[in-house]
């Protein structure tokens, strides 16, 4: 009751955050980096919980992105009505994606999401009348709640953080029930999963389409947030982008997915101005935290507290 109690306190305190950061700025990085968090937790489903490499969400994040923007703009749909159906499209996308996947493995289906992703910015580019090609998608409007339009950073804020609680308390459930452990036995070895009767194509499908939903739902976020998108916001960078947040993070832990989206959206923050690099340092960052933390930052810090505790009872002891 008691950790339950501290968890309750720590969520409701971040609701107080616009009180104490004023900041226009730095409000929109909190912004961000919520949104970044629903994908990142999406993909960490994946990779991390069934360990199948994607390097096409950046691609599912997009369509999310495009989808919300012709259904709010063109049909005048609300956010609040919007926002789902997109995710439930990109979740579409994921089915199309995953059903000819399903028997690819490592290298083969990176290779394949990658093919995704290409596929669709070209469409974003090349489809002028729908996706207003290269110059983008302008007009999204801001979420509102019954006669106000939420058009400031703290006041989206709220929406972004309410969602990116229920979107994390849902995946935990799902990671804690039968399902999760289903997972991780198909992760674990995939024939030996089999053999134990576990259906092996069900799970690896119906991961990739509820991570696929979140990135779409993540990518509508950012839609409505932003305002404004572009097909070159929703290329390969970004789909390795989202793969160095877990992997930075640590794979197959929903903290890791949390600390790695914050700590590279804070790492962004710091390198403004060198954007050219952004390619080479996702590469390098993913091989050296593949070398160096193979369980990510999550996993460091609980090595070094695992440590400090050990070194307490050999002093007490």
């Amino acid at each position: 009751m008691k950790t339950k109690g501290s968890w309750l306190v720590g969520l409701l305190s971040l609701y107080l955050v616009p009180q104490v950061v004023t900041n226009d700025y730095w409000l929109h990085t909190l912004d961000m980096t919520l949104i970044f968090i629903i994908a990142a937790t999406g993909l960490n489903l994946i990779s991390g919980f069934t360990g199948q490499l994607s390097l096409g969400h950046g691609a599912l994040f997009g369509i999310g992105a495009y989808a919300t923007s012709l259904i709010s703009v063109k049909l005048g749909v609300s956010f609040w009505i919007s926002v789902p159906l997109a995710a439930i499209i990109a979740a579409l996308f994921g089915i199309i994606i995953g059903i000819p996947s399903l028997k690819l493995e490592g290298p083969y289906l990176a290779l394949t999401t990658i093919g995704f992703g290409q596929i669709i910015e070209i469409i974003l580019n090349e489809w002028q009348d729908l996706t207003g090609g290269p110059m983008g998608f302008q007009g999204i409007p801001y979420p509102s709640l019954g006669s106000r339009t939420l058009t400031t950073a703290g006041d989206q804020y709220y929406i972004l953080l309410t969602i990116t609680i229920v979107a994390i308390w849902l995946i935990k459930n799902l990671i804690d029930s039968k399902t999760g452990r289903a997972f991780r036995a198909v992760k674990g070895d995939n024939r030996a999963a089999g053999v134990m009767g576990i259906n092996t194509v069900y799970y690896k499908l119906l991961a990739f389409v509820i991570s696929a939903g979140l990135a779409g739902l993540a990518g509508a976020l950012y839609a409505h947030r932003a305002g404004y998108v572009s097909p070159d916001t929703f290329n390969f960078g970004l789909s390795l982008q989202l793969l160095l947040m877990v992997v930075l993070g640590g794979m197959g832990s929903l903290a890791g997915a949390i600390v790695g989206a914050a700590f590279l959206e804070l790492a962004f923050v710091l390198l403004r101005g060198v954007e050219e690099y952004q390619m080479i340092f996702y590469a390098v960052a993913i091989i050296l935290s593949s070398m160096f933390m193979p369980r990510g930052l999550v996993g460091l810090a609980q090595a070094l507290a695992g440590r400090v505790m050990s070194g307490r009872k050999a002093a007490v002891g």
